[in-house]
């Protein structure tokens, strides 16, 4: 039925034609028509740790990418410190893991991770790390989680419909991957323990939570409950994952139906570009729209860009864009090639 009541009619191809009601609301100004909308959407249940909204956030990804370290993260928050700069978290992001998965230290690039921790607390930093829901097939947690039926799967192929297999998929990384079943209690609980493990072992005071979009998922996947829509998976992913460590130095950088979760929301993965498209000039636009939408804590990503494609920001664009992160809820820092 249409928004009236009235039931649609039938196409010429035997189907039902598809319409949808609109609503159109009259506002004096775009300030009252956006007090309107927001009324109509759930607020933050908890605001992220204040000194994270104060200070700014540093991460070692566009500096050393996936080449990170121990004595590379210690080396960067020597030399924050020592620059009279303000910090509040320092995220080590990307390769600090065994395997993707495994949510354990490299021993190889990270010999006493307490000890790193124990020190950044000391100069004054919270440590924070970069996780998704992804496993990959050589990771303990593969085996370990493969037993308990705890990743998405898809079927073997479709002349065999009813048989299922891991549901691995190409990602922005490799090798390859399997997904987080976040429609299961049992797999969730398994994944957040193990998140809590790293905080009780070395001290780690929160995490940056990426991925959670369903375009990474295999296509029609199987879940222990099947997904109402694809998003639900990145609703699940927030609400039942990152919101157990709300109201603190968290981070998302996806939502949907979320605004009640205190995390700060991270906009996409910038490039070091002037340009509207994914570039300094999308920042404002996206920042307004993440508000607009109910996510307060918009986090706009990394100053001056992820230096993608070997391309780092000059000087001046680097500058500018410090200056337009100075206005926004929260800055999150790095210096790529360039030095304190």
């Amino acid at each position: 039925e249409d928004g009236g009541g009235r039931r649609s009619e039938a196409g010429e191809d035997g189907g039902k034609d598809v319409r949808i009601s609109v609503a159109l609301c009259a506002f004096p100004d775009i300030l009252e028509s956006s007090k309107a909308s927001l009324k109509s959407l759930p607020k933050p249940e908890k605001m992220p740790a204040l000194h994270t909204l104060k200070d700014p956030i540093w991460t070692t990804w566009a500096k050393y990418k996936q080449w990170v370290s121990q004595r590379k993260v210690l080396k960067y928050a020597s030399e924050i410190r020592d620059s009279g700069l303000d910090f509040s978290v320092m995220e080590i992001d990307d390769r600090w893991q065994i395997t993707y998965g495994d949510l354990d230290f490299d021993p190889g690039k990270f010999p006493d991770p307490k000890g790193m921790v124990d020190e950044l607390h000391a100069m004054g930093f919270k440590v924070t790390l970069w996780v998704m829901p992804f496993i990959e097939k050589k990771s303990a947690a593969y085996k370990e989680g493969l037993e308990r039926d705890f990743f998405v799967k898809k079927v073997t192929s479709t002349s065999h419909p009813y048989e299922e297999k891991p549901g691995f998929f190409s990602w922005w990384n490799f090798p390859s991957v399997v997904a987080l079943d976040v429609t299961n209690p049992e797999a969730v609980d398994w994944y957040v323990s193990r998140l809590r493990r790293l905080q009780d072992l070395y001290g780690i005071d929160g995490f940056k939570f990426d991925a959670g979009e369903p375009c990474f998922l295999p296509r029609d996947p199987i879940t222990q409950r099947p997904l109402a829509y694809p998003s639900e998976y990145t609703h699940l992913w927030v609400k039942e994952v990152a919101g157990k460590f709300q109201g603190g130095v968290c981070e998302v950088r996806t939502g949907h139906k979320t605004q009640d979760v205190g995390l700060m929301t991270r906009i996409g993965d910038r490039f070091s570009t002037w340009d509207v498209r994914n570039g300094l000039q999308s920042i404002i636009p996206t920042v307004l729209t993440s508000g607009l939408l109910g996510y307060p804590f918009a986090l706009p990503d990394i100053i001056g860009g992820n230096a993608y494609f070997g391309r780092n920001p000059d000087t001046e664009l680097f500058v500018r864009w410090t200056q337009v992160n100075a206005l926004m809820p929260a800055m999150q820092v790095r210096t790529g090639g360039r030095t304190l």
